[in-house]
């Protein structure tokens, strides 16, 4: 989708934020001492106890397997976007979505 066509993020709660963060070092853990490929990235995430339909592929970042997870459940609005890199481990960063938005078509804007 042409960046100019994608969702624009949310913002998310306190309570949001605090579940997330317990999600993205979840996350973190689960991909420790796992290989830079996607599939490995994938069974990891699985095995962790996140199934396929949470998964959302997305293009490589430099390379490197990059998937949004998709936690809206209830009324929370939190996803993690997560780059794995074999050599520099997994970066997890959190960001909010409409609950029926896909999460492909949300604008990215990372932390900082």
């Amino acid at each position: 989708m042409p960046d100019g066509n994608l969702l624009e993020p949310v913002t998310l709660t306190k309570p949001e934020n605090c579940y997330a963060d317990k999600f993205a070092a979840h996350v973190t853990t689960a991909l420790k001492d796992t290989g830079e490929n996607a599939a490995e990235v994938r069974a990891a995430l699985n095995r962790a106890g996140y199934p396929n339909e949470l998964i959302v592929d997305m293009k490589p970042e430099s390379g490197s397997p990059r998937v949004r997870i998709d936690l809206r459940e209830w009324d929370t609005r939190v996803a993690l976007q997560v780059v794995h890199h074999s050599t520099g481990g997994a970066h997890v960063e959190k960001f909010g979505a409409q609950p029926t938005a896909p999460l492909k078509d949300v604008r990215y804007i990372p932390e900082g």
